[in-house]
């Protein structure tokens, strides 16, 4: 399980660049609050991977644990939020960053999956 961890980790982390540099680039011409606050989505996915990381190499402290379970949590959540806001349930790029986000929350808590 902690390769199919350190994978969804890593998606956090690519998804985060994509949307920064390829994303962003595609979607705004100029410098602009507007693309400075399209950026910090990508920021965040940035920060989320590294608390991640951060939980993967210490996986037996308890508050590293319970802030990556936050972080994903708040992550999970928000994209849910997106979702119903902006009646995407269908657009991939969600199911893409909602999956491993879910995942990782679920393996915060629950240690061993079969």
């Amino acid at each position: 399980m902690k390769w199919i961890d350190g994978a969804a980790t890593f998606l956090l982390f690519a998804l985060g660049c994509v949307h920064n540099f390829i994303a962003a680039p595609l979607s705004y011409d100029s410098l602009s609050t507007t693309l400075l606050w399209f950026v910090t989505g990508g920021i965040s996915l940035w920060y989320a991977s590294f608390i991640n990381f951060l939980w993967l190499r210490n996986e037996t402290s308890v508050w590293t644990r319970v802030i990556a379970f936050l972080t994903n949590s708040i992550l999970v959540t928000f994209t849910i939020l997106f979702m119903a806001t902006k009646q995407s349930w269908t657009d991939p790029q969600n199911a893409i960053l909602i999956g491993p986000a879910a995942w990782l929350m679920l393996r915060t808590v629950v240690r061993r999956i079969p």
